[in-house]
């Protein structure tokens, strides 16, 4: 990566993103590399030979470590101690190899160690108390594949958000062992030149109206070509639909099968790890100096609360895959793309025989020319119009600058950025580091299952009974596990500082005892709360969500195994405290003659006992002041009782003119109910709203789904049951009429292998073995002769299955709070209950 001729550089200070941290051997033993994007656009690498790999002991084990180690180990001393407060030393290893066999080794000697398997490059972050964003200064010299390098400079925090370069990539085969026939790019970035499109094309008989075509007389040269382009656009970031799976691994194929060096990275000069082999950690592709970050992942985890895509769409939109064996990219409205602007001269990896023609969009091959496929020119243009899609995506749904913010956050790289367990550890960890402390090692210190018998309190009251309200107020507690932790000190250093006696304690529900010093997790939701609130401020509420996300995430990991500083004691002295705020709210509302029909963790139902004419205003009017009511009461208890300041707020949520609660049928009846409300706003307008664990989604079907909300819409506005009773009617006689059929997809998943289930499995089970990818999701019908994929039926639907197990669970259901007979409404037996309206 160093050019040592290169000249020596000021020493001004700049601002800069880190891409990629990472560590290989050197002669010395260990370096650290950087690569990232500067302020004034250029990009840089950093070289630092300070850190060497290290595992920590406690002091007392420091003789029989050093008599463990199989290879020549260094004590120094360190200044630091654990959360249990002994003091620790340090073991420092020549290689990160020499680390690892000295931390197998004790292990198996029961040595307790501190960070052992900690990364290098994670460490380096938390040494210079940075996250991605860093003020650099030192000097510099110029270098291959990065304009500025600097040999252990000075690194600092900092505040700054960059705009990356990122180039969307799509590859076209007829399958992942066959050549390639075409291939696109598309770029964004702050600069006009990072936003043109190229295409790469093999099939000379393909039409192809573009101003950045170059077409090549073989597969090597194509390769070379988009090797070299992608080295010359420079990009930050690489990404693609399904980018490792059907891009990458097929350029990579083809390149080994030419002898051709796949070499995607800004790296080129590490001895013996080719940029093109070597994978991170969880089995990720690396390609040294820039991210690979995959579209498809970005779109499912930022996806907001995991909602599923409607049965409607077509299979393409939902697994964002192409039909038959080609590989495309999400369904999406394609933008008008912006000039490309491309350089004559191939890049340095390319040496293309390709000439670009004059005034034309296409390059002319040197000699011969190649016909793959009939259907070369709508191959072409589908390959184009996936790039497309795939930018468009990102740019609408911004997934590049949450991905970003996410790494500012938190400090992770942009691949792993949306990882919880390792957001959660770095943040910690580095705080910890601060205060002169060490992390345990995975599961070290720590028992790692719940003790016997000991369950954590659920966060959920009663519910009333089953039944139909008018004027039901709905409230909710922002963001409640980050505002407990925040309020009672929930911390894991103040929970280990109580375990060991300290002078001022707070204790939990549960028993746990917490010192009073402030802790670190608090601090940092602290940090996240602020960071939240100015984002939705200035109107940045895709950002604001991130932040919450973060937050959020926090309390699950604290009885999760693979969570360094997880304990069941402390997951559950907050699990404990959200059912004493819960009961505390639910007491005194009752005590003000409301009635809490159903309480959860998060949310309160509260039937508001207003008069038959209160009108949306006044409605909404009690709301707020019960809420305000509720929140200074709250805060006083919370003062008198604990000793500290709350930060819990509950919110006004929604008013519902009428609302039901549902019971669920069939398994789980004893948890969270359904319900329906039709949901009056501050403007009069209304909205019907149907939630809980599974009354949005009845088995997953367009029609039940309409089904449910045309019932419930009707019971909602008090219509008669006759009219409620000819809707299901209707219905039925449709579908058995064949009217419907479009409306009975249902979903199939698998993420094992077919045989892995069983031949009597459900319908779902069954019709996944069927799907042609071992793991995705797909379509099937239920006919006569059991389930069949979407668009592969051979045999006539069966009506009976989805009478039985579709329409007439959600007329079940519904007859709880109706005056229905589910039974014989679904065969169509005339009304037993007379034409009355129903509330």
């Amino acid at each position: 990566m160093v050019d040592r001729r290169a000249h020596t550089g000021s020493k001004t200070s700049l601002r800069g993103f880190l891409l990629q941290v990472f560590q290989r051997p050197h002669d010395s033993g260990a370096c650290v590399y950087a690569v990232g994007r500067l302020e004034n656009g250029q990009t840089f690498g950093i070289v630092d030979r300070r850190l060497r790999p290290s595992i920590y002991v406690r002091r007392a084990d420091a003789g029989a470590a050093v008599a463990a180690a199989t290879s020549e180990v260094r004590i120094r001393e360190c200044g630091l101690s654990t959360l249990g407060g002994q003091t620790v030393v340090c073991l420092e290893c020549h290689n990160a190899d020499c680390a690892r066999r000295l931390a197998a080794a004790l292990r198996v000697a029961g040595i307790r160690t501190y960070q052992g398997d900690l990364l290098l490059e994670d460490r380096y972050r938390m040494e210079h108390a940075c996250r991605s964003s860093v003020r650099l200064s030192g000097p510099w010299r110029q270098g291959r594949g990065v304009d500025r390098v600097y040999t252990d400079p000075h690194l600092e925090p900092c505040a700054w958000t960059p705009e990356l370069v990122v180039l969307v990539v799509d590859i076209r085969s007829l399958s992942p062992s066959e050549r390639i026939l075409a291939a696109t790019m598309a770029g964004m970035g702050p600069l006009p030149r990072h936003r043109g499109e190229e295409m790469h094309l093999l099939d000379q008989s393909a039409a192809v109206d573009h101003a950045q075509a170059y077409r090549y007389p073989d597969e090597s040269s194509l390769l070379r070509g988009l090797i070299g382009a992608i080295q010359r656009r420079d990009p930050d970031v690489l990404t693609g639909w399904r980018l490792m799976e059907d891009h990458v691994r097929v350029l990579r194929s083809r390149c080994r099968m030419h002898g051709i060096e796949c070499n995607l990275g800004r790296v080129t000069d590490i001895p013996g790890h080719p940029a093109s082999q070597t994978r991170g950690a969880g089995g990720r592709l690396k390609v040294y100096g820039r991210q690979l970050v995959d579209a498809m992942h970005l779109e499912r985890l930022t996806r907001p609360y995991g909602a599923p895509l409607a049965p409607d769409q077509p299979v393409e939109a939902v697994e964002m895959r192409p039909p038959a064996g080609v590989f495309a990219a999400p369904d999406s409205a394609a933008a008008q793309p912006p000039a490309g602007v491309l350089s004559d001269a191939v890049a340095r990896n390319g040496r293309s025989s390709g000439t670009k023609l004059p005034g034309s969009g296409g390059t002319q091959p040197a000699s011969g020319t190649c016909t793959d496929r009939a259907d070369g020119s709508a191959s072409v243009q589908a390959c184009l119009d996936s790039c497309r899609r795939v930018r468009d995506l990102l740019i609408r749904k911004d997934l590049i600058r949450l991905t970003v913010r996410r790494s500012l956050l938190t400090g992770l790289p942009l691949d792993r950025a949306w990882g919880r367990i390792a957001a959660f550890d770095l943040l910690y960890t580095s705080e910890l580091r601060r205060r002169g402390m060490v992390a345990p090692s995975i599961g070290m210190d720590r028992p790692l299952v719940s003790p016997p018998g000991q369950r954590r309190p659920g966060g959920r009251i009663q519910p009333a009974p089953a039944g139909l309200r008018p004027h039901v107020l709905a409230f909710r507690f922002r963001s409640l596990y980050p505002a407990l932790i925040r309020t009672f000190n929930l911390d894991p250093l103040a929970h280990a500082r109580g375990r060991r006696g300290a002078a001022r304690v707070l204790v939990a529900p549960n028993g746990a005892p917490f010192a009073r010093q402030p802790g670190i997790l608090p601090t940092l939701l602290g940090q996240l709360h602020a960071s939240q609130a100015r984002a939705a401020a200035r109107g940045d509420l895709a950002a604001a969500r991130v932040d919450s996300l973060l937050m959020d995430s926090f309390y699950p990991l604290l009885a999760t195994d693979a969570c360094r500083y997880a304990r069941e004691s402390l997951a559950a002295a907050v699990s404990g405290f959200a059912r004493h705020v819960l009961e505390w709210t639910h007491n005194r509302l009752q005590e003000t003659g409301q009635q809490v029909l159903y309480a959860s963790a998060h949310s309160l139902f509260v039937d508001s006992r207003l008069e038959q004419h209160t009108t949306t205003a006044q409605a909404h009017g009690r709301g707020v002041s019960l809420c305000r009511w509720i929140n200074d009461h709250l805060a006083d208890w919370i003062r008198r009782v604990y000793g500290v300041e709350s930060h819990l707020r509950l919110g006004f949520e929604h008013y519902y003119a009428r609302f039901m609660l549902l019971p669920r049928l069939g398994r789980n009846r004893g948890g969270a109910p359904d319900y329906a409300g039709l949901r009056i706003n501050r403007d009069g307008t209304e909205e019907l709203e149907i939630g809980g664990p599974g009354a949005a989604r009845p088995e997953g079907i367009r029609l039940a789904q309409q089904l449910q909300r045309d019932l419930v819409d009707l019971v909602l506005h008090g219509a008669p049951t006759a009219m409620v009773e000819q809707r299901v009617t209707d219905c039925v006689r449709a579908l058995r009429a064949g009217t419907l059929d479009a409306d009975l997809a249902c979903t199939c998943f698998t993420e094992q292998p077919q045989e892995a289930y069983p031949r009597s499995a459900v319908p779902q089970a069954r019709a996944g073995r069927l799907l042609p990818s071992p793991s995705g999701p797909g379509y099937y019908l239920q006919t006569v002769d059991g389930p069949q994929l979407l668009g592969r039926r051979t045999a006539p639907l069966d009506y009976d299955y989805y009478i039985r197990n579709h329409i007439t669970p959600v007329v079940r259901t519904l007859a709880q709070v109706a005056p229905l007979d589910a039974d014989a409404v679904v065969q169509g037996v005339a009304s037993l209950f007379g034409e009355g309206p129903l509330v």
